[in-house]
């Protein structure tokens, strides 16, 4: 099978885990055998000038350049089948019409919400919104909630409204969600159910488990504020909370160290640091936290935790809801409960370190649904059903 993977990547000054699941997944691929090209655009081609900004912002509307460049790469390559992960804003829905034009069946992993939410975040003020789903993202437009523009959010509204007009003229065959409750919210924003498959991201490799007695928590991620990373630092003032290690960059790390210092925190900040190294921390962590306040898609962090046998603390909120259960791979609380959160590590590590039955528990539920056999499988299988479905429609002519 010759497979073409598209991706547009962030900014390299602000990785994301979308695009460690995008190279997670084509190392997969590749290691079980397949063919695999790809075609990635990146947000570094975007300068500073508020000429090149604009510039990109139409782009997410229609890429010429796009077009253009995989209409020569499916004509040269001549793939069974394209995945698309991130499209916004550089690839756009143009990359869809020229793999429509040269018949290649098309599948779209959902990373994130930005085909029904400007934001991508379906997050306003701190709290969830859902208040653009399954209608024109007027309300978005109204509140500025990308960026705190009301232009940006049109252009970004614009890009939204692309995006489904793309998906309701069938350029896109199969759609992936990370998880059910990811599915859920699309199908209610008009995609067909039936044409989504639940499938969650993937490491390009089966970490050995660690013995998470290094003595510390874990946090790892985007230091912004939807990760929820002010909740922490709040958990954080409650005494008996051991060292809480933070791995990772973003808009509130000066805040937030500012913050620590003052109120003599047990934080330590990190940095962004190597993925090995984050994994190597993992496996020592006592528990890693992951305190979103917004729906998340499925971290990959979670994946990492699961691997390493380190449990996790996670807010009760979207589909992290569904990837934790009490006493059994970590604890959940109320999204956005400081007190909750550090009550929840507490019944985690207890003494300091998480029980043996708790780490062998995460490391289960990885072998079992994670693995990366298990996740290469899974994509071979919604590769195959959808090109055997596109091959089984009647041409028109």
């Amino acid at each position: 099978m010759k497979l073409l993977l598209v991706h547009n990547f962030y900014q390299s000054s602000s990785p994301s885990g979308e695009d460690t699941a995008f190279r997670s997944e084509v190392a997969l691929l590749r290691a079980g055998g397949l063919v695999v090209e790809t075609y990635v655009r990146h947000n570094d081609e975007i300068r500073p000038e508020l000429g090149s900004r604009v510039s990109a912002a139409l782009n997410g509307l229609w890429s010429a350049r796009t077009y253009r460049d995989l209409l020569s790469l499916l004509r040269d390559f001549r793939p069974d089948l394209a995945h698309f992960h991130g499209t916004f804003p550089l690839v756009s829905p143009s990359g869809y019409a020229a793999c429509k034009a040269s018949g290649v069946p098309v599948v779209q992993t959902f990373h994130n919400y930005r085909s029904i939410c400007p934001n991508g975040l379906l997050l306003r003020n701190g709290v969830p919104c859902e208040d653009c789903l399954g209608r024109l993202p007027l309300p978005a437009v109204q509140h500025a909630c990308y960026r705190n523009s009301r232009l940006a959010t049109l252009l970004a509204a614009g890009v939204s409204v692309a995006n489904a007009r793309a998906i309701h003229r069938h350029a896109v065959d199969q759609f992936i969600a990370l998880t059910d409750f990811a599915a859920d919210l699309f199908a209610r924003s008009g995609v067909p159910r039936d044409r989504i498959a639940v499938r969650p991201n993937c490491l390009d490799a089966d970490p050995p488990v660690g013995s998470g007695d290094g003595g510390f928590v874990l946090y790892a991620g985007r230091l912004s504020q939807e990760k929820g990373v002010r909740v922490l630092l709040q958990a954080w003032t409650r005494e008996g909370l051991p060292e809480c290690l933070v791995v990772g960059d973003g808009p509130l790390r000066l805040e937030l160290e500012e913050e620590s210092r003052r109120r003599q925190l047990r934080i330590r900040f990190l940095g962004s640091l190597p993925r090995s190294e984050v994994i190597g921390l993992m496996r020592m962590a006592a528990a890693v936290v992951i305190p979103s306040i917004c729906y998340e898609g499925l971290p990959m962090v979670f994946l990492e935790s699961m691997a390493s046998g380190t449990p996790v603390a996670c807010s009760d909120i979207g589909g992290l809801a569904s990837l934790v259960a009490d006493d059994d791979n970590g604890a959940k609380y109320p999204a956005g409960d400081s007190q909750a959160l550090a009550a929840s590590v507490l019944r985690i590590i207890g003494d300091g370190t998480a029980p043996r039955r708790l780490r062998a528990r995460c490391r289960s539920i990885y072998d079992e649904h994670y693995a990366t056999n298990r996740a290469r499988e899974r994509l071979l299988d919604i590769y195959e059903r959808t090109i055997a479905r596109r091959r089984s429609q009647p041409r028109i002519s």
